[in-house]
This record gives C-alpha cells, sequence and structure tokens, in this order.
C-alpha cells in the first residue's frame, strides 16, 4: 500500500473517531456536571496517552532543552485544540454530532485554503484555483443541506 492511500485512510478514520469523541465528551459533561472538567478530562487521557505512545517509541526528539527555544506562537495547537473540544461539548447536546462536523469541516476548509494560499504557518504555498473554490462551494452547499434538515 502506498504512503498516501495509507495516510488517507488513517485520516478518514481518525475523522470518523471525531464524531465519537464529540458525543463521549458531551456524555461526560453530563455525567461530571461541567463542560470545562469533561474538556480538562479528555485532554488529560489524551495527554496520557500521547505520553504512553511517545515513550514506547523511545522518547524520540531533539531533547528538552529544544523546548526552551520553541516560539510561543508554536504552543497554541493545544489551546486550539481546547477550543474544539469545549465547543464540540457544548454544540453536540444542542444541534448533534452531524450538524457539529459538518460546521466544522466546513470552518476547517475555508481556513485551510487560506492558509495554503498564503503560505502561512510554515505551509507550502498551493495557490487558490477555480477547482478548489468549487469544491468548498460544493462543501458549503452540502454543509447547508444537513444543518437544515
Amino acid at each position: 500500500m502506498n504512503e498516501k492511500l495509507i495516510l488517507s485512510l488513517l485520516a478518514l478514520v481518525t475523522g470518523a473517531l471525531l464524531t465519537a469523541q464529540a458525543a463521549i465528551n458531551a456524555q461526560l459533561k453530563l455525567q461530571v456536571g461541567s463542560g470545562a472538567l469533561a474538556a480538562l478530562l479528555s485532554f488529560a487521557t489524551g495527554t496520557a496517552t500521547m505520553l504512553v505512545y511517545w515513550l514506547i517509541q523511545g522518547a524520540p526528539g531533539t531533547g528538552w532543552q529544544s523546548i526552551k527555544t520553541t516560539p510561543i506562537w508554536m504552543w497554541a495547537g493545544g489551546a486550539l485544540g481546547a477550543a474544539y473540544v469545549f465547543s464540540a461539548i457544548l454544540v453536540v447536546p444542542k444541534l448533534g454530532a452531524a450538524n457539529l462536523l459538518v460546521l466544522a469541516v466546513a470552518g476547517q476548509l475555508i481556513a485551510a485554503v487560506v492558509l495554503d494560499h498564503f503560505g502561512w504557518i510554515g505551509l507550502p504555498e498551493h495557490p487558490v484555483s477555480g477547482m478548489r473554490l468549487a469544491g468548498v462551494g460544493l462543501v458549503f452547499v452540502g454543509m447547508l443541506m444537513v444543518v437544515r434538515n
């Protein structure tokens, strides 16, 4: 199997898992009585999981010293993930998992096209094309169909 196919399947499967994550975290909020606590517990579990995986891999990396020189903006990924998880906990019980995901995917696609076009955050430039805009338009139409139903 070629690498592109494997990575595509990985993205597809983990995308599907986001739906389960949102539903599980919404139920966790009901159990613990707080969206913020549910998000914290979710991230604590995720952190523990990644720590175990990192240790199993032999703790690869340039070492703890490189953390000292990491630009502050590179730490934003965790905060952005927390914002998504927390918003999903609030949105899923009111709008449903399908609405959350279709709105999130539409937002992700719009942001991705902009980031790719300008090559921001270290991404290679992929200029906006008519086909890309048509794809965004189709996702937007699909989003409206799902949300209005």
